[in-house]
């Protein structure tokens, strides 16, 4: 029987995420206080993020962009867990030489747009 994710949960002290391998064993677990939440005035932060991808063999871009409401950040004082395992992103992360969570942001409360992705013709014509 192919083992379930369970998604991230968050109450009002804590918040543990999991990143699962792909046989289904953990992979890299977090697991942080969650410090005093503030409220963002809508549109005062508004975030984009873009990720590269291959799609039926054609490259192309997808740019996702985040209104945060109400969020906070922890930053490397502040008291927070990874634990690691033997997967492929813990694996990265020791081959990289990461040992430090340098920033971590946690929103509680975002609106976000997903855009269609765009064809990226410069890398598919050089066939990478």
């Amino acid at each position: 029987m192919a083992r379930q994710h369970q998604p991230g949960k968050m109450d009002h002290d804590n918040i543990k995420a999991d990143i699962t391998a792909t046989d289904g064993t953990p992979d890299l677990m977090l697991d942080p206080q969650i410090p005093s939440l503030r409220t963002i005035p809508s549109q005062s932060s508004i975030q984009t993020n873009n990720a590269t991808k291959k799609i039926d063999g054609e490259w192309y871009q997808v740019a996702v962009r985040t209104n945060p409401l109400l969020g906070s950040t922890l930053s490397p004082a502040q008291e927070r867990q990874a634990l690691r395992s033997a997967g492929p992103l813990s694996d990265l992360l020791n081959k990289l030489g990461v040992s430090t969570i340098l920033r971590m942001d946690i929103l509680k409360d975002a609106q976000m747009v997903l855009n269609m992705p765009t064809p990226l013709r410069a890398l598919s014509d050089a066939k990478l």
